[in-house]
């Protein structure tokens, strides 16, 4: 696939990602179960937290991945407790730390935040690069305002 900003100052050639057909039917079926796990773990529902761990996880690529991602991981930190999924989410924020800062990284800090330990704190002190050291910074701050919505005990 050719980069945006190159593609206005060249031809287009046969095999292009413009020429292939899109099923957007086809497309919208195979990522509603992801949307409804979002909308699904925000209004409450714990069921729905497997789906989008899972998401998370895995975090495949297509199309509108990334901001499916970031609404997954908003509705994962503010959701219900996900109990024994806890350690696949911290997973989640090692893994995201060692990535290069992007967009992203903001909504991980909110996870991390949600699901902080001692454990996670140093595995992210290891950690070289800025998306570790801003999710040392941010997930503090959002702990503290967590605590004061109510998400989070005033002990936690």
């Amino acid at each position: 696939m050719t980069r945006p900003s190159v593609a206005r100052h060249r031809r287009p050639r046969a095999g292009d990602i413009g020429d292939l057909p899109i099923d957007w039917d086809a497309y919208a079926r195979r990522v509603a179960p992801f949307w409804d796990a979002v909308r699904r773990v925000r209004a409450g529902d714990p069921d729905a937290l497997g789906t989008a761990v899972a998401y998370l996880v895995e975090r495949p690529r297509f199309f509108g991945s990334g901001y499916l991602f970031e609404q997954t991981a908003a509705a994962v930190a503010v959701g219900p407790d996900a109990g024994a999924l806890a350690r696949d989410i911290r997973a989640v924020v090692v893994t995201e730390a060692r990535a290069p800062l992007r967009r992203e990284t903001r909504y991980v800090a909110r996870l991390a935040a949600r699901y902080w330990n001692d454990a996670l704190k140093a595995q992210l002190e290891a950690i070289p690069g800025p998306a570790a050291r801003l999710l040392l910074t941010r997930a503090p701050e959002i702990r503290a305002s967590y605590r004061g919505s109510g998400l989070l005990s005033k002990r936690a």
